[in-house]
């Protein structure tokens, strides 16, 4: 979703210059008290200018990107307008030869500790087979207000929303567009300002043919605003950017009301935001903690391959962050939990987070809310301050808030080999894993969907330390029951894709007996448990299993 084409120079360190800009887009930005703000950056999202002695900007725009934003600068927010979002943008609503004026207000926030939520994937699509609205309601949205009224005891909280909102398929079939989901979490009182990037699913599908990238932004460049903008709070510095090139090719599934393509896309970026992102970096202090924003994850896959559609492009975000040794890069997209660390590109450490909602693609009705990778519907979180590291941490909203699941499986095996929709699915896939086969007799799996660097998994059986091996072939059985099998009967359909759903953070202990209890445990860098669990066995296994 970009709102411009072509490749566009830097002319000036702080500044990317538009050749025949026409139009003038001038302002003023002051404090709440009424006060001048100097020195503040103000961007087009192409230009970036800085405020003078009295608080004003002036921009030469050609306004291809449609909005004009603040720099936030650290120590201030912009008031929301809407209840959801900072007002720290402005749409660009006149011809791009007229002058415009766009005023901005920001507020002095104390941001010495503060907290940012990551929620991603929310897709409210207001469809009843699903129950969505009432799992967010009554599931969800009560879980991370707990959550952010825990964390908000240290501090602001602020929200970086990683896309997928909404979801396309929906917005003509369900009258569940864009804005209406942005209404509606408004009215609900999401408990953070919310900071926005788009995804793939927040393109209108009924547009296609010449520029569809630009033409099918029009609602969300209405209601959230920019494409690439970056915010300052406390000593973190935030690049938001949108990385799906959306090109919607037709024709369209008969079925997908109001869509008129196949809603494909390529991920990247344009040589625009390039620029601009170099034009942005520059302005920002060496001692400053950098976070990238976006919604499809850059380094991905269990190979540690890139989903980048030009791969050549992690060369160059590697080059204009190269001032900074750590830069760390969150997305959601996946709906699964996955750290990633390259050993080519040391700089980036990359989050990738599963959906929050949990429940569009997810688990069938009356199960619980699961994660595509099988993991406990939540949300991760940051805290940063004098006295906080800033390391991401996982919050569920299910009791219990694990870290990992750990099965049993031998009784997963009964299940597996007593289950009559498991043995429909394994007519379908031969291939699939079946928990039943005797390699897995006196196992224990676990599942660590907080697995990352520094922390540490062990499992002891009386006292005694187990081999433990990490697997990337083996699925999450509890997700494959609450999801996939049920699938399987429904649609009596065989899809390529689901012959084996290997699972990045999954590990396996072979016991020496069936009863014995096995402990799980989770090691800080430090050696500290932050997490453990002693398995009784046997350990029932269904739907409910936690």
């Amino acid at each position: 979703m970009k709102f411009i084409k072509g490749f566009l120079p830097a002319m000036l360190a702080f500044a990317v210059l538009t050749a025949n800009a026409a139009g003038t887009v001038t302002g003023t930005v002051t404090s709440t008290d009424g006060k001048p703000l100097k020195g503040v950056y103000v961007s087009d999202g192409l230009k970036i200018v800085k405020t003078d002695s009295k608080g004003k900007y002036k921009i030469k725009s050609d306004k291809k990107d449609g909005t004009v934003f603040v720099i936030t600068p650290t120590g201030y927010v912009a008031p929301s307008k809407d209840g959801f979002q900072p007002g720290f943008w402005a749409l660009l609503d006149k011809d791009n030869k007229k002058t415009e004026t766009h005023d901005f207000v920001l507020q002095p926030e104390n941001q010495d500790n503060f907290t940012v939520m990551f929620p991603t994937d929310i897709h409210i699509i207001n469809e009843s087979e699903r129950d969505d609205l009432y799992k967010f309601e009554n599931i969800m949205l009560p879980g991370i207000k707990r959550i952010a009224a825990d964390y908000s005891k240290n501090g602001p909280m602020y929200a970086m929303n990683l896309g997928d909102t909404s979801h396309d398929v929906f917005w003509y079939a369900n009258d569940m567009k864009l804005d209406k989901v942005i209404k509606y979490l408004a009215e609900k009182e999401f408990p953070a300002m919310v900071y926005s990037v788009p995804g793939n699913h927040d393109n209108d599908g009924a547009i296609t043919g010449d520029n569809v990238d630009e033409r099918a932004a029009w609602l969300y460049r209405q209601v959230l605003g920019p494409a690439q903008y970056s915010v300052n709070i406390g000593n973190t510095h935030w690049v938001m950017l949108d990385n799906i090139l959306y090109r919607n090719d037709p024709p369209a599934k008969a079925s997908e009301v109001g869509i008129k393509g196949n809603r494909k896309y390529d991920i990247g970026f344009t040589p625009e935001q390039i620029e601009w992102m170099k034009a942005d970096i520059a302005l920002v202090p060496d001692s400053m903690e950098i976070f990238i924003g976006c919604h499809a994850p850059l380094v991905f896959n269990r190979k540690h391959g890139t989903l980048l559609t030009d791969p050549t492009q992690l060369d160059q975000l590697n080059e204009i962050y190269n001032r900074f040794d750590k830069v760390t890069i969150v997305s959601g997209h996946a709906h699964r939990n996955l750290y990633q660390h390259k050993e080519k590109y040391p700089r980036f450490e990359q989050y990738v987070f599963l959906a929050t909602s949990g429940c569009i693609w997810n688990t069938q009705p009356g199960c619980q809310v699961l994660g595509g990778d099988g993991s406990d519907g939540g949300i991760w979180l940051a805290q940063f301050g004098k006295d906080k590291t800033g390391n991401i941490e996982f919050r569920s909203y299910l009791p219990g808030n694990n870290m990992f699941r750990a099965y049993d499986l031998n009784e997963v095996g009964h299940y597996y080999k007593l289950d009559n929709v498991l043995a429909f699915q394994r007519e379908y896939y031969p291939d699939r894993v079946n928990y039943a086969d005797p390699e897995f007799t006196n196992k224990v799996m676990v599942n660590f969907w907080c697995d990352r660097e520094g922390l540490t998994l062990e499992m002891l059986q009386n006292g005694k330390p187990l081999k433990v091996t990490k697997v990337d072939n083996l699925e999450d059985p509890l997700y494959n029951i609450s999801y996939y099998a049920p699938a399987v009967l429904k649609e009596r359909a065989y899809k390529k894709s689901h012959d084996n759903i290997g699972n990045a953070h999954m590990y396996i202990a072979q016991a020496s007996d069936a009863t014995s209890p096995v402990e799980v445990r989770v090691r800080d860098s430090k050696g500290n448990i932050v997490c453990s669990e002693t398995v009784i066995r046997p350990k029932s296994f269904d739907r409910n299993a936690r």
